[in-house]
């Protein structure tokens, strides 16, 4: 892999060369994070959201990866915080300094309902 450009040698390039260099270099970066992003939506990972997905014809099931271990889900006006905890096998779920309140469902199921004062928001 080539070493970035030194820059007392840019420096004594003409302007139209160091601008090139300089929007060539953005453009590599701009296709590398491209394909960071597409690779890391194939490679398996133990976080993935499943979604329909509207092709031609007809819905197809798709499932992209998430390289990470927490994901961050926006509630109306609060941030939901999820963290998977792979040593003890576990998710830990928090809401930054508030209190969620958690209602127990049927199926061994949750609902996160608001905070613990009772609102909804």
């Amino acid at each position: 892999m080539r070493k970035e450009m030194d820059s007392a040698l840019l420096l004594k390039l003409p302007k139209w060369a160091q601008e090139y260099i300089r929007t060539v270099e953005m453009q590599r970066d701009a296709a590398k994070q491209s394909l960071s992003y597409h690779t890391d939506n194939q490679t398996v990972s133990k976080i993935f959201i499943d979604d329909l997905v509207c092709t031609e014809k007809t819905p197809q099931h798709h499932r992209f990866y998430i390289q990470g271990r927490q994901v961050t889900f926006q509630v109306g006006e609060r941030e939901i915080y999820c963290l998977l905890r792979e040593d003890e096998e576990c998710l830990d779920i928090s809401c930054g300094f508030k209190t969620l309140l958690i209602e127990p469902r049927a199926s061994n199921t949750l609902r996160i309902v608001g905070n613990s004062n009772g609102n909804r928001r």
